[in-house]
């Protein structure tokens, strides 16, 4: 159940968050969930390509817009938009948000 901007997802990225928040990348990896992602604390994106007889893994850490840009990918597929890319900005901005209170709190 995932609708425009992780506005379902919200809830439980928040709550994902507070139980185990180092480990917020690894639910990002199975769910493929914006709002999930936007919770994280750190955002991968993993090559493999075959060189010769092996399968080479490379592991890029996205910070910044290339960040953004991936989340706006899981929003819009492929082709992101300016839409996307605002839509990202303002998932990433609450995640933020919601972060930076919960850790006032805690």
């Amino acid at each position: 159940m995932i609708f425009k901007a992780g506005l379902v997802l919200n809830p439980t990225a928040g709550s994902i968050y507070s139980l185990i928040p180092k480990i917020a990348i690894a639910f990002s990896m199975l769910f493929s969930a914006e709002a999930i992602t936007a919770f994280a604390d750190a955002h991968y994106n993993v090559h493999k390509y075959d060189s010769g007889t092996r399968t080479v893994s490379m592991l890029q850490t996205l910070e910044g817009e290339s960040r953004t840009k991936e989340i706006a990918v899981m929003l819009a597929g492929p082709q992101y938009t300016e839409i996307s890319l605002s839509d990202a900005r303002a998932v990433m901005q609450k995640a933020e948000v919601w972060k930076q209170a919960y850790h006032k709190v805690s």
